[in-house]
């Protein structure tokens, strides 16, 4: 569906720089504090990556949430709790009902510690901006953070681009996108622990690309073609989102079917992902699927939904999910819990499970 020369939010050539690497690198050594083998809650330990990288890919700001206590994970986790208890409701749905709820108070509250945080962080770059300093750009002058975009779109026309504007923005782009990369995360180091020679075909073409201890860059990231298919298998299999909501603007026509204007239509990813029509032996995890010389059916792999309303940072996202595997895979080796059962999916806004996921981490053995 969607190729890497494919422009979205974040285009390959404008996120050059350590807006991966820093998070990655936080998120290996916080982990490598002990040379023994260590139970990762997958979950928890990737929602404080992601969140701090999409900080840093938003703000340009170091939350550095990994290692230091912040209410920010609290925040954004409990909203998108609240969300889905409330779409799961219909009770809730007035707004007439759900503002006397205990939901909507805590809510409330959740998201004026968002808009504070946030709003210093603005208030800090503009005022940074102001002294002449700037850190948000590329040698070649283009900007490094999608806060940074908003700024500059604004500064000719301040109507055009208010504070509140760039907040609301920034902040729908932090909600869209760290749980989702959580999330897909998750489940990729949960396949490396399930397939483990997936695994060290991955680890072994890593090895190979990055030579050194040294980060990679986008050009290196191009390289990884097992990797990237074996991420696309797991989104395949495992889709963060398995169900997403779209309103037809007009009367549309289907088989014997006529859908209404204005109707509500929900889209199963997961249903798309395991059509046995479309994907042969679906439930069977095989990344040659994506080898680049097969042709995928349209519209049959939409971990990032499609059309006019994709997702506008898939090229981020892949970008973002290929380092920080390739960082982890360098650090460590992945294997099952044996401990635990075979996850039961759970499935709300996320694909999550019943008790979590988790897997073993152990450090590798240095490579000579």
């Amino acid at each position: 569906m969607f190729s890497d020369d494919e422009e979205g939010m974040f285009s390959n050539d404008e996120y050059e720089g350590d807006t991966f690497d820093t998070a990655a690198a936080a998120a290996a050594n916080s982990a490598a504090v002990t040379e023994e083998t260590q139970v990762m809650d997958l979950y928890s330990a990737m929602s404080l990556l992601t969140l701090d990288l999409t900080l840093q890919a938003g703000f340009g700001h170091h939350s550095d949430c990994q290692i230091k206590e912040s209410l920010l994970p609290k925040y954004f986790g409990a909203m998108n709790a609240q969300v889905w208890n409330r779409t799961k409701n219909p009770l809730l749905w007035p707004n007439f009902i759900y503002r006397w709820t205990e939901d909507y108070k805590k809510g409330c509250e959740y998201i004026k510690g968002i808009e504070v945080y946030m709003g210093n962080l603005l208030k800090d770059r503009r005022e940074e901006l102001a002294q002449g300093i700037i850190h948000a750009k590329t040698a070649e002058g283009r900007p490094t953070d999608f806060m940074q975009h908003l700024i500059e779109a604004g500064l000719n026309d301040k109507e055009y681009m208010t504070d509140s504007m760039i907040l609301s923005n920034v902040t729908g782009l932090i909600f869209a996108s760290f749980d989702t990369s959580c999330i897909a995360m998750s489940w990729t180091l949960y396949a490396f622990a399930k397939f483990p020679e997936w695994q060290e075909r991955c680890r072994a073409e890593v090895d190979e690309v990055l030579v050194d201890d040294s980060e990679p860059e986008y050009n290196q990231l191009v390289e990884l073609k097992t990797l990237e298919m074996f991420i696309k298998e797991t989104m395949r299999m495992w889709p963060p989102v398995p169900l997403i909501g779209r309103v037809n603007a007009t009367e549309m026509k289907t088989a014997d079917h006529t859908i209404p204007a204005r109707s509500w239509l929900e889209i199963g990813i997961w249903g798309a992902h395991h059509n046995p029509d479309i994907w042969e032996k679906p439930e069977v995890f095989d990344p040659t699927r994506f080898d680049e010389t097969k042709k995928i059916v349209n519209y049959s792999f939409i971990p990032f939904s499609a059309g006019p309303r994709g997702c506008l940072g898939r090229v981020f996202a892949m970008n973002e999910l290929k380092t920080m595997t390739a960082m982890l895979l360098k650090e460590f080796v992945f294997t099952p819990d044996l401990t635990l059962p075979e996850p039961e999916i759970r499935a709300e806004i996320m694909l999550l499970c019943k008790d979590g996921l988790r897997v073993l981490a152990t450090p590798r053995e240095p490579v000579h």
